[in-house]
């Protein structure tokens, strides 16, 4: 599932967008998307599956966004939550840290592994879709009309154009990922 709707962006400019440019609305939500994921250094839909830490012989390991964990082994043994380990924090998700809660992990590369469902949420909150939604607009507008009489902004690997009208709003989907950034220690 994507962060916007060609839907949702028509709605946000007030206009349409014809059929036969499908392919290219689907390929830049596509692109927001990944951008959005990489600005913020999460993803905003969970998946399913195993993933593989670094653990150096210490009780705490950061791992990546995690909803839920189905099984969890320790330099391939399974080990039990809330006898063995935790995860932190321990009332919300997502979770961010594994402590073991006597002794410490292995002293192996790739030794924690954890299977789970794995996103900062399973479907994106409406904030991040309102942001996609602002950022697909902006490349809608620079591709309908080259440019002329909309400002163009450019921040990092993202380019587009917006009329003045819109200027505020492509700063409020910025500010809103910067919420949302993942900070790593």
């Amino acid at each position: 599932m994507a962060y916007t709707t060609k839907l949702k962006v028509q709605e946000y400019l007030n206009t349409s967008i014809k059929s036969a440019g499908d392919s290219r609305v689907n390929s830049w939500i596509a692109s927001i998307d990944s951008f959005i994921d990489k600005f913020t250094g999460r993803s905003f839909e969970s998946t399913n599956e195993t993933r593989k830490f670094e653990t150096d012989g210490s009780d705490v390991i950061m791992i990546d966004d995690l909803l839920s964990a189905s099984e969890v082994q320790d330099d391939g043994a399974v080990i039990t939550e809330d006898s063995d380990f935790v995860f932190f924090p321990s009332n919300s998700t997502p979770k961010y840290a594994i402590e073991m809660i006597d002794g410490y992990f292995s002293d192996q590369k790739r030794a924690l592994s954890i299977t789970g469902d794995w996103g900062y949420s399973e479907t994106p909150p409406a904030d991040i879709e309102l942001a996609a939604t602002i950022l697909v607009a902006g490349l809608v507008n620079q591709n309908r009309e080259g440019g002329k009489q909309l400002r163009t902004v450019s921040f990092e690997n993202y380019s587009a154009s917006f009329q003045d009208h819109q200027m505020k709003d492509f700063d409020m989907a910025i500010n809103i990922l910067k919420q949302y950034q993942r900070v790593h220690l």
